[in-house]
């Protein structure tokens, strides 16, 4: 009797209410720029690995659907906080063409890697993305604010 007592009071108490989630966090906000504020070339191809299979691109012109990675382009650099970039909306060049910089919203879940490419720039290959957990772990990812700057080739002015 005292066994099942002690049971009853230690072992089977329920556990403690946890905290609610809020929403889903995307587990980066990126931006990319070039060195010494140059203007970004068309070509500049952001592609972005994660859980071991899944991948994911952006280049313009947006030809395809993303779902995980998000971008858009804009004629500066955003300083402060990174926007939420939604992939419902199509990425286009800005009035006056020039791109200096692209966001993109990583919903990753989790680690992730990225390449970016862009002619006349040094290729950032395999740069891995670690994640930030939310205070409550089962809560997800915490969004992690990344900025990557592409440099110049040796010889480059």
């Amino acid at each position: 009797m005292a066994a099942l007592l002690l049971a009853a009071t230690f072992g089977c108490s329920p556990s403690e209410p946890s905290e609610p989630c809020g929403p889903r966090e995307p587990a980066f906000a990126v931006q990319v720029t070039a060195a010494g504020n140059r203007e970004l070339p068309l070509n500049t191809l952001i592609k972005v690995e994660w859980g071991g299979i899944q991948t994911e691109s952006f280049q313009l012109p947006q030809t395809t659907q993303n779902y995980d990675v998000c971008c858009q382009v804009s004629a500066e650099p955003v300083t402060g906080e990174l926007p939420r970039v939604s992939c419902s909306t199509p990425a286009h060049l800005p009035d006056g063409g020039t791109m200096r910089a692209i966001q993109c919203t990583l919903w990753t879940g989790g680690p992730a890697f990225i390449d970016v490419e862009a002619t006349g720039y040094l290729f950032i290959t395999n740069q891995p993305l670690n994640t930030r957990l939310q205070e409550n772990e089962k809560c997800g990812v915490e969004t992690k604010p990344v900025s990557l700057t592409l440099g110049l080739p040796d010889g480059g002015i």
